[in-house]
């Protein structure tokens, strides 16, 4: 107005022209502020995941979860309308002219993501089942070429046009949970400065990096950087570790379903650029276990961890033990001499030690999506990393082997224990994960059992809101284990007489003659005496108000 006021001007122009102005100045504090703000890790969305949040945040999601619940209660007691009209398929944003032209100029020069590739190469079942013929070129293709996230934006919004059904939908909630790893990745694209093979060498005493003839060039820079970033991460977590005389290649490795591979006998780490980000940290722990072989018995080409198993007398050989609750098998009893990877004592080490440096960094604020896909322990990544068991047993064991393998400081050792070690009071996310996802025998009788015993008076010297998330999780646990008994035993009319009497579902009841109805009926006692025990109801009389003590554990699987 000033301006108008002096010159002249008209008041229309001189608001155009305090609007642009206003957005010069805001691109200019953006551009300045955003890389900055990114590598003081000040962005709460970028924030890791793994560390549970605060007792607050803790509570308003144990309130959430119960309102849900009740919610989705009464949803199921809806009868649903009977000429209610389907929605119409959702097709995403993207046009097929828009999409076609993004998937072919999208991502160009562009390495690989793994969070998507991996994700999608896991989809490749759901997404072929019953396409033959032309039905299956569509499919394939998305398989082939969506692998970083601009091209998977514009494969999937081309998909979704000729295919319907779950897959394509799966895919796309589960490579957006995948992405979340790289929050903290900074930003690359070609031509960004990188360093070469030869500094890295010297940097960090490898032996070698170099590349096979399928990487491009144009993606070598990235995986140049990725290495640096990765190794610079590592020594926050174990600042004395090194990778002197490492060789790393980029490039296929001869087992398909292999991830990345730690070779112990040319001591070479192989990484294929299509899956190797989010397995740094697994594969470096295997040099780490090889380093110790070679320190404490003086071999080379084999793993401490291997070695405490086979033979005995080994002081390490009960923790590494600790690592696993299925018993471990050392290379040398397996046939051919390669045990099954899931009982081998060197991956359960690597295993845990991709937890370790994940958790680590989350203590620090960082996440490092080249180290480690684990995000929390939902969303453990696709490299096998695996929670600390309830107990606490592996967090305790694998922090007295890196006591001895790896000189990690005391402190952080300490920390780790107490966060994950033997006598924590568990999150409740984590007590309930328990609950509903270890694979029990006789799971309705456990879970009556575990809320009977932890009922009495034990309640109501804990947090009365968590005794009642848990015992809802050990109802529903029971509940589902009743109907999928009664479905094996009496077909699917069996399954769904047990849902209406649990539940008293809308529906039309179900004919059961009385031999069947006398075989069911112990899992409908059973399951109801898992949500139904005296006094564990709210004064409104919520059979969702069922309550198990925190701090109990539960009965041993039969």
């Amino acid at each position: 107005l000033l301006r108008s006021a002096l010159y002249g001007v008209s008041a229309t122009d001189t608001v155009s022209f305090v609007r642009a102005l206003a957005i010069v100045l805001a691109t200019i504090v953006i551009a300045t502020l955003l890389p900055a703000w990114r590598a003081a890790r000040r962005f709460a969305v970028e924030a890791p995941l793994l560390l549970p949040p605060g007792a607050e945040g803790e509570r308003e999601a144990m309130e959430a979860a119960l309102e849900l619940a009740e919610r989705l209660r009464e949803a199921a007691l809806r009868r649903p309308e009977r000429n209610a009209t389907p929605e119409a398929r959702h097709l995403g944003l993207l046009g097929p002219g828009a999409a076609a032209r993004l998937a072919a100029v999208a991502m160009a020069g562009m390495p690989p993501q793994p969070p998507v590739a991996v994700t999608v190469r896991a989809f490749r079942g759901v997404l072929l089942a019953g396409a033959e013929g032309a039905a299956a070129e569509p499919r394939s293709r998305f398989l082939r070429r969506a692998t970083g996230e601009e091209r998977f934006v514009a494969e999937l919004a081309l998909l979704r046009r000729v295919a319907a059904g779950p897959g394509p939908e799966g895919v796309a909630l589960a490579v957006g949970v995948a992405l979340r790893s790289l929050a903290q990745e900074p930003v690359w694209f070609p031509g960004f400065p990188a360093p070469t093979e030869r500094e890295l060498q010297v940097a960090f005493g490898l032996r070698s990096v170099t590349f096979a003839d399928s990487v491009p060039r144009a993606w070598r820079p990235f995986y140049l950087r990725m290495l640096e970033l990765s190794l610079r991460d590592l020594a926050r977590v174990f600042p004395a570790f090194t990778v002197e005389g490492l060789r790393v290649r980029f490039g296929e490795v001869d087992r398909e379903e292999a991830l990345a591979t730690h070779d112990p006998g040319p001591r070479r780490l192989t990484l294929p650029p299509a899956s190797a980000a989010g397995t740094l940290a697994h594969e470096l722990a295997h040099d780490l276990d090889w380093q110790a072989a070679r320190a404490r018995s003086g071999v080379r080409g084999a793993y401490r961890t291997d070695r405490a198993v086979r033979f005995r007398g080994d002081p390490l050989a009960a923790s590494v033990r600790a690592l696993s609750p299925e018993p471990l098998a050392s290379p040398a009893s397996g046939a051919g001499g390669r045990p099954d990877p899931d009982r081998r004592p060197a991956e359960a080490f690597a295993r845990s030690v991709d937890w370790f440096v994940a958790a680590s960094l989350a203590r620090r604020g960082l996440s490092s999506g080249y180290l480690s896909a684990v995000q929390d322990a939902y969303i453990a990544g696709y490299a096998g990393a695996v929670p600390p068991d309830p107990e606490g047993r592996a967090a305790a064991a694998v922090a007295r082997i890196l006591a001895e393998v790896a000189p990690v400081p005391d402190e952080e050792l300490r920390w780790f224990v107490g966060r994950f070690g033997p006598g924590r009071l568990p999150p409740v996310a984590e007590a309930v994960r328990d609950v509903l996802a270890n694979p029990r025998d006789g799971t309705v009788a456990w879970a009556r059992d575990t809320a009977a015993a932890c009922a009495p008076g034990a309640v109501l010297r804990q947090d009365p809101l968590r005794a009642r998330v848990e015992g809802l999780a050990a109802r529903a646990r029971a509940r589902g284990e009743a109907l999928e008994q009664a479905e094996r035993l009496a077909g699917r009319p069996g399954r769904t007489w047990m849902a209406r009497q649990l539940d008293g579902m809308l529906w039309s009841p179900v004919p059961v003659d009385s031999a069947t109805a006398a075989m069911l009926d112990p899992l409908l006692r059973g399951a109801e005496e898992a949500g139904a025990l005296p006094g564990l109801r709210d004064p409104g009389g919520s059979p969702f108000a069922v309550a198990a003590d925190p701090g109990c554990r539960a009965p041993a699987a039969a």
